[in-house]
């Protein structure tokens, strides 16, 4: 349960013209300090008096806080921004202090989803789901499409990002475009991949796999969460995954976790290792704060953060080409 907790004297010392944005505020305050994964990250050793220097409307504004507000404690942070909010002019300039604040995090998962794009994600689930997993990385409607091709009986799918809440679906309508065209080994290509929504992670893996695959370490959990594929595993033709350097987040829990049960052969270079969970807390006026509050692990493993998932071959695309090929069945 969120509840605001009391405020500094350089809070409550005056109120301006947005006092629900300062509100909201200590809530994310409160949230962050209990439940973000690397709370050691917000103890710092900057003084609240150094930060009062700061101008709040020169054009110079954003670098100055990047630069002064690096190795600043929570509480430091907290009261910049409170104060941001409290000389913004106008309603976006007081979210974006909101946004900017979760921001100073630096995870580059954890983002704040004010009321209006909040209701854009509900709306995708019919208002039924209040919480999605939704990482902020681009905007609701920015994914890109899926490239497919066939080549000698492999069936090759780009999945350029897991962004937009309808990659199960895009998956599925490919692999059977595929198939209807005679391929009989897939491989899913990766490359840059920065991952997305831990749902469709789930339904991807769930067409080519059934069980627990994963699990869900969070902040404040004594045991971990199992995130099992989520589908019928109708695709059980040989399949090969290629990643690079720049696959992140779902898209590595994907591969990695595939990789893992042994469904997946991984070709190219060593992931990201960038894993942290972002879980969802719903706010009282409808926003939405997504918090890296865990870590995603393979069931019955370690976790692939700060160590990225490490391919079974070399060869990158043409060596996973040639390995699916080679397990056609004549």
């Amino acid at each position: 349960m969120l509840c605001a907790t009391s405020s500094s004297s350089a809070q409550t010392s005056q109120s301006g013209k947005f006092p629900q944005q300062e509100a909201q505020l200590e809530r994310i305050y409160t949230l962050i300090q209990s439940r973000y994964v690397y709370p050691d990250k917000l103890e710092g050793a900057a003084k609240p008096s150094t930060l009062n220097l700061l101008p709040f409307v020169t054009p110079l504004t954003g670098a100055l806080e990047a630069e002064t507000l690096k190795g600043a404690s929570w509480d430091a942070v907290r009261d910049f921004y409170a104060r941001r909010i409290r000389a913004a002019s106008t309603l976006e300039g007081a979210n974006g202090a909101l946004e900017d604040m979760i921001e100073w995090l630096g995870d580059h998962h954890s983002t704040y989803l004010t009321v209006a794009r909040a209701n854009q994600v509900k709306a995708r689930f019919g208002g039924n789901i209040p919480c999605v997993t939704y990482s902020g990385q681009t905007s609701l409607s920015g994914s890109r499409a899926l490239e497919t091709r066939l080549e000698k009986g492999v069936g090759i799918v780009v999945l350029p990002d897991i962004l937009g809440f309808d990659r199960t679906a895009n998956m599925r309508s490919a692999l059977l475009e595929l198939r209807g065209k005679g391929a009989k080994a897939f491989v899913l290509d990766l490359r840059g991949n920065p991952g997305g929504q831990l749902i469709d992670m789930a339904g991807l893996a769930g067409l080519f796999w059934r069980g627990v695959m994963w699990r869900l370490s969070l902040r404040g959990l004594l045991f971990p969460l199992p995130i099992p594929a989520v589908g019928a595993a109708e695709f059980k033709e040989p399949l090969a995954i290629v990643v690079d350097k720049n696959v992140n987040s779902a898209a590595e829990g994907l591969s990695g976790g595939l990789q893992r049960v042994g469904r997946a052969r991984v070709f190219g270079e060593t992931s990201a290792g960038n894993v942290e969970a972002v879980y969802p807390y719903c706010l009282p006026d409808g926003a939405i704060a997504f918090i890296a509050s865990g870590q995603l692990a393979p069931w019955g493993g370690a976790t692939w953060e700060g160590k990225g998932v490490v391919p079974d071959g070399a060869g990158g695309l043409e060596g996973a080409i040639k390995w699916a090929r080679g397990q056609i069945k004549k």
